[in-house]
């Protein structure tokens, strides 16, 4: 499953938040003619370029793929109050984004926390999708368990003299554990930022690290956000799912249209959609959930 490189353009608007406007950007990728729209949600210490190889893949279907970077991230501006870093905020950042780039037939994928937000999106909000994609998402979500915030930490702070230290950094830490060789430098380098004066830090608002002691004792109940779901939905994972787990989202799931959940698609950590057996799947629920009759679960894929 190889695609050429999408045209990428990044937007911006102006966002009203807390009574201040701040900038808000995306990554937009537009194919030759549109079937629909996506919109990829990243996780935590993410940006919407960490979904450029499933943008590459879609474009070429002619989807519309729209990846926002979150407010505190990427190429967004980063808010005056830390304590705005919130749910509420992120919501109003999506809705904003759905009424920009309207769509008959929308498809919402969601990465670790970003999965998350979506789920709380739909729960929240009168917006749904025609499907839903979430990778890595446990039933149960807290800070104090996700990998993503604990590799913002890590990053908090550091300034790196070259793109190229920086990224050998990132690698280092294996924040790109089992992207495909081809994706893995440029994905590193989708999360840096230059800084003024000179040099590279890693591209999120250093105060999110001191939301997370507050969202640090807050768990959300992922099986509670997914029994409404009525939608196609495809759930992915990168490690394999315990029984339990299994069980509790299939059995939270009983509403959705079509359901396709795969695991072991990456021992060494998160779905990076740069492999054809983790895209494979969001294209069935695109489709209709065609294939998508039972659980499945993957063997896994070496990096």
């Amino acid at each position: 499953m190889t695609s050429p490189e999408p045209r990428r353009l990044f937007e911006s608007s102006m966002l009203r938040i807390a009574g201040v406007f701040t900038p808000v950007a995306s990554a937009v990728y537009e194919p030759a003619q549109r079937l629909g729209t996506v919109v990829c949600v990243h996780d935590f210490a993410g940006t919407g370029l960490d979904f450029e190889p499933l943008a590459a893949v879609l474009v070429a279907e002619g989807y519309r793929v729209i990846c926002p970077d979150m407010l505190g991230r990427g190429r967004s501006g980063y808010a005056n109050d830390p304590a705005t870093y919130a749910i509420p905020t992120y919501i109003q950042q999506l809705l904003a984004l759905l009424t920009k780039y309207p769509d008959r037939e929308v498809t919402l994928v969601g990465s670790g926390w970003g999965a998350l937000i979506s789920l709380l999106l739909i729960d929240l909000t009168s917006f749904r999708p025609k499907s839903l994609v979430l990778s890595d998402l446990a039933p149960n979500w807290s800070a104090s368990t996700d990998p993503s915030l604990q590799l913002l930490r890590y990053f908090n702070g550091q300034h790196f003299e070259t793109r190229e230290s920086a990224v050998r950094e990132l690698l280092n830490y294996g924040a790109m554990a089992g992207v495909k060789p081809t994706w893995r430098e440029r994905l590193a380098e989708g999360r840096l930022r230059e800084v003024e004066g000179g040099g590279f830090a890693y591209a999120a608002d250093p105060r999110l690290v001191q939301n997370m002691r507050a969202l640090g004792s807050r768990e959300y109940d992922v099986t509670r956000l997914l029994k409404p779901v009525t939608m196609d939905v495809a759930l992915l994972w990168g490690r394999a799912l315990s029984g339990y787990d299994r069980e509790a989202v299939t059995g939270a799931l009983g509403k959705a249209r079509s359901l396709r959940l795969t695991d072991g698609l990456n021992p060494l950590g998160r779905v990076w959609f740069s492999r054809p057996r983790q895209i494979r799947p969001v294209l069935a629920a695109m489709s209709g959930g065609e294939a998508a009759a039972a659980p499945v679960s993957g063997a896994g894929e070496q990096p």
